[in-house]
C-alpha cells in the first residue's frame, strides 16, 4: 500500500522555511498532498490589517508552491477553503472534513511543525501516523508572523526566489528627455547591488536601425517595457530600478505625433511602482541622436506632468547637478526601504 501524506498550513506568507519542511515531508511519504488553507477575508482581518507585509490572497500562495514543486510530481498543491468561525475545535473538524473530501484517498501519515497539533490530529485523523516536522532554526530562524511584523525585506534570504518578485519595491525615473534618467538608474543599481530595466526605447530604434519612432511604436514600447519590469523582478534584491514608464512614452507621443493612444493609458494604470523620482530639466541637454526637443524641455516638462497628475501618481522631484541628484535620489529610496519595517511613509 502507497505510503499518502498531507501537510497543512496558510503559507502566509510563503517563507523557505515551509519549503524545507514540505521537502523533509515529500522525503517520507510516496505521495504529499499540500494543502493551503484558504479564508482570505479571516486572514485580512485578523492577520495583515496592521501588518507591515502586503497581503496576497491563497491563490497566490497556492501558485508559488506549485511553481516550486514543479519538478516533483509526487507533490500535490491544493487550496482548500477553510472557514476560521472562532470555535477552534469545530473549525478543526471541519477542515479535516474538507480536506479529505478534497483529496478522495485515504492518509497514511499527517504532517505538521507545531507540537500543540499532535493532540488534535490524532482525533481528526485516527488512521494516520502523525509526523512532528521540528523547524530549523539554524537555517530558517523566521516565522511567517516575524515576517508579517517586520516586513519581507528584513528577512530576504528566508523568502524563496518565487515570492520575492512579488515582494520587491519597484522604483522609477521619469522626466522630460535628458534628465539623466538612464545613468542615474544604472547608478542606483550599482548602488543598492541589484537590477535596471533599460528604456526599451532605444532597444527598439536599435533592433530596427533607425532614430525616428512611429506611431503604432509607442504602444509596442509601453508594454514592452511593463513587460520587462515584470522580469526584471525574478532577479533584483529589494529593490528594481526603471528607465521611465508608459507615461513618458505618451507624453513622447503627444510631443513627437501629436496624438495622445488611450492604449498607453491603460498599461499606465497596470503599472504599481512604489517610488516615482522625477528628473528636473535643470541640467544641460545632450543630444544622442533620438532626441528633439531640447528647445522645448518646458513644455515636455508641464505635459508629462499633467499625465502624472491625471493618473493621480504622486513623485519625488530630483533637481541639481548630478551628485546633488544621487543623493536625493539615494535618500528616497533609503527612506522606501525603511518604510517598511517602520510603518512610516517612504515620501
Amino acid at each position: 500500500m502507497p505510503s499518502i501524506g498531507i501537510f497543512a498550513d496558510r503559507f502566509s506568507p510563503l517563507h523557505c522555511g515551509h519549503i524545507a519542511a514540505i521537502v523533509r515531508a515529500s522525503a517520507m511519504v510516496d505521495a504529499l498532498h499540500v494543502v493551503v488553507a484558504t479564508d482570505d477575508a479571516w486572514e485580512w482581518d485578523h492577520l495583515y490589517r496592521n501588518a507591515r507585509l502586503h497581503f496576497f490572497p491563497s491563490r497566490y500562495r497556492e501558485r508559488w508552491l506549485r511553481a516550486i514543486f514543479l519538478d516533483h510530481p509526487h507533490v500535490q498543491i491544493h487550496a482548500v477553503h477553510l472557514p476560521c468561525t472562532g470555535d477552534d475545535e469545530a473549525d478543526r473538524a471541519a477542515g479535516a472534513e474538507a480536506i479529505m473530501e478534497r483529496l478522495g484517498t485515504s492518509i497514511t501519515h499527517v504532517f505538521f511543525s507545531g507540537t500543540e497539533d499532535d493532540a488534535a490530529f490524532e482525533e481528526l485523523y485516527p488512521r494516520a501516523e502523525r509526523v512532528l516536522i521540528q523547524p530549523d532554526r539554524r537555517l530558517h530562524p523566521v516565522s511567517s508572523a516575524q515576517i508579517r511584523a517586520e516586513g519581507a525585506l528584513r528577512h530576504w534570504e528566508m523568502i524563496p526566489t518565487v515570492v520575492r518578485a512579488f515582494l520587491v519595491k519597484k522604483v522609477v525615473l521619469v522626466g522630460p528627455e535628458s534628465t539623466g534618467k538612464t545613468v542615474l538608474a544604472r547608478n542606483l543599481a550599482m548602488y543598492y547591488n541589484t537590477e535596471y530595466v533599460g528604456e526599451y526605447k532605444r532597444t527598439l530604434l536599435d533592433q530596427v536601425g533607425d532614430n525616428d519612432t512611429l506611431l503604432e511604436d509607442y504602444p509596442r514600447i509601453a508594454m514592452a517595457q511593463y513587460l520587462a519590469v515584470y522580469e526584471a523582478r525574478k532577479r533584483a534584491r529589494k529593490v528594481l530600478f526603471v528607465d521611465t514608464e508608459a507615461l513618458v512614452t505618451q507624453n513622447y507621443s503627444r510631443l513627437y505625433e501629436g496624438f495622445h493612444q488611450r492604449i498607453i493609458d491603460e498599461i499606465a494604470r497596470l503599472q504599481d511602482y512604489d517610488l516615482v523620482l522625477y528628473l528636473t530639466p535643470d541640467v544641460p541637454w545632450v543630444d544622442d541622436g533620438t532626441r528633439l526637443f531640447g528647445d522645448e524641455r518646458e513644455d515636455a516638462d508641464a505635459g508629462l506632468r499633467a499625465l502624472l497628475e491625471s493618473h493621480g501618481v504622486e513623485v519625488v522631484e530630483v533637481s541639481g547637478d548630478f551628485a546633488q541628484r544621487l543623493d536625493i535620489a539615494v535618500g528616497a529610496v533609503d527612506r522606501l526601504l525603511a518604510a517598511e519595517s517602520s510603518g512610516a511613509s517612504a515620501r
